[in-house]
């Protein structure tokens, strides 16, 4: 083959692109390849003389090879704008390239193209990182109950998660950039809201507010609220981002627990239920046989003594019964003093009491007696304590992610890789980043165990619905009891891709049972 015929008449002197980055390119109206430059090697592995002739949807990835003969009739026909697509090399791996072409004319009509291949590989490689990133963000963002977005200024919304899309009945396709006013039906309660990004934007700081929001349905619901400034490299607020979490639940118990407090305490009041009186003068003490019951005794047994009192309230609680005694005589008239302890009955058990306390004073103000009553509060306190160490736990679970989680990639329905865990998986496994991601179960825990987790992610995509079991693993010689929850997360396809799993150590708790 000659060199005209090798350059298929394009360039008199190839050999200025030898060390082209670039590959220069000639095709006929047969989509046949006539020159091609010399920098074709280097970067696809192929020579000249081994595409020459060929067409050049040889080349092309399957899966563009209809695109590329759409675009070359385009071109073909004068439209030169750019595109891309993958081309096979050499060793049967992809190369990424963006393509500038325009038409040969000869003699009024067009007889092929020309044109330029640019690779973009390592720029197509990051933005596939980068969609795979924003994605599993979205899957983690969006599969979460607490109602998450963004403010682009004072009154304008950035996109907001799903919780939030269907809080206030918002379509995806309408998420961004919309108006607070617009989102927030009741008018009242969005120039509120608005005072408060305000506040966040001239003040430049996190604010935490309480709101009542009226929902898409109509119900008005009680929204803690966290807005968080970001700032730009000169200092200023660039966006503030919001978190959301209902708390009508808790607003509910509490304001229930408040109004049981009263009536109890109008209650005890009424029926002289569980009354002391402590003559101060004397120091000797009446107990009620209500108030013997609470702490246990026959009240027979009790003989009246302020000590016999105090030991029966725990070891930890003493110094402060006596301290808050003392406060009640230096309250001014009538005035009541309540306050919450620890008692040791005669039989072990701990209980939790209430203490309410006034002090009768003669016409002089002189302390007289210290008159009150008490009532059992350990359910109370139990219940109170688990609410609130739930309130606490889902706190760290949607605003710090304190919780053990993890992301799975479903590669198919028996195979699946780790991705990531969160600080609080790590901290709890002491299987760092490192050691989770891109692993398979059987890699990181061993094939038997590795094999268990499997089947339940089988189980989990399978029937497309949360999965939860236990099982034990093996931390610094000791066997740990892990309960698992595993919930599927499908794509747009409703395949599910994903599954979002969470964890807890449960040996104690098995131990104890």
């Amino acid at each position: 083959m000659s060199e005209e015929q090798r350059s298929g008449g394009c360039c008199s002197q190839p050999i200025l692109f030898e060390n082209f980055n670039e590959i220069i390119y000639r095709l006929d109206e047969r989509s046949v390849i006539t020159y091609i430059s010399p920098s074709l090697g280097h970067l696809t592995g192929y020579t000249p003389e081994e595409v020459l002739g060929r067409p050049f949807t040889d080349f092309a990835h399957p899966d563009d090879l209809t695109g590329r003969l759409e675009q070359f009739k385009k071109v073909l026909y004068g439209d030169t704008g750019p595109s891309e697509y993958r081309f096979v090399d050499k060793d049967g791996t992809h190369i990424w390239f963006r393509t500038y072409a325009r038409p040969i004319i000869e003699n009024g009509r067009s007889v092929g193209i020309q044109g330029v291949l640019t690779d973009i590989t390592e720029r197509k490689e990051a933005e596939f990182e980068m969609e795979r990133m924003v994605h599993e963000r979205d899957i983690l963002l969006n599969n979460i109950d607490a109602l998450v977005w963004y403010l682009l200024d004072e009154e304008t919304h950035g996109l907001f998660n799903q919780a939030r899309s269907d809080f206030f009945g918002i379509e995806e396709k309408n998420m961004g950039r919309r108006s607070t006013r617009d989102i927030m039906a009741a008018k009242e309660e969005a120039e509120t809201c608005i005072a408060g990004n305000k506040r966040v934007f001239s003040e430049k700081r996190r604010i935490h507010t309480e709101e009542w929001v009226t929902s898409a349905d109509g119900e008005k619901r009680l929204l803690s609220i966290t807005k968080t400034p970001v700032f730009n490299v000169s200092g200023d607020v660039e966006y503030v981002v919001c978190v959301a979490n209902d708390i009508t639940k808790r607003y509910r118990i509490q304001a229930s627990l408040e109004e049981y407090q009263r009536r109890a305490s109008q209650a005890q009041a009424f029926t002289r239920t569980g009354v002391w009186e402590y003559n101060i003068p004397e120091r000797t003490l009446y107990w009620s046989s209500e108030c013997a019951a609470i702490f246990g005794m026959d009240e027979n047994l009790f003989q009246g003594r302020f000590g016999q009192f105090m030991e029966l309230v725990h070891p930890e609680d003493r110094d402060y019964v006596i301290r808050m005694s003392r406060l009640a005589g230096e309250k001014p008239g009538n005035a009541l003093l309540e306050y919450d302890h620890r008692i040791i009955r005669p039989d072990g058990e701990m209980r939790w009491v209430r203490e309410s306390a006034g002090i009768v004073r003669n016409r002089s103000g002189k302390p007289l007696r210290a008159t009150g009553f008490v009532m059992d509060i350990t359910e109370r306190k139990l219940v109170q304590n688990a609410y609130d160490q739930q309130i606490d736990e889902y706190e760290m679970l949607f605003q710090s992610s304190a919780a053990p989680a993890f992301l799975v990639e479903v590669i198919s329905p028996e195979s699946f890789r780790l991705i990531r865990s969160n600080r609080a998986y790590q901290s709890a496994t002491g299987i760092q980043a490192y050691a989770f991601q891109n692993k398979t179960p059987a890699e990181l825990w061993g094939e038997e165990a590795g094999g268990r987790f499997t089947a339940f992610c089988t189980r989990c995509v399978r029937d497309a619905s949360p999965v939860s079991f236990e099982d034990v693993f093996e931390d610094a010689g000791e066997n740990r009891i892990w309960q698992f929850t595993l919930n599927p997360v499908p794509n747009r396809s409703a395949r599910i891709s994903h599954i979002v799993g969470s964890g807890a150590d449960i040996t104690a708790f098995r131990k104890n049972r």
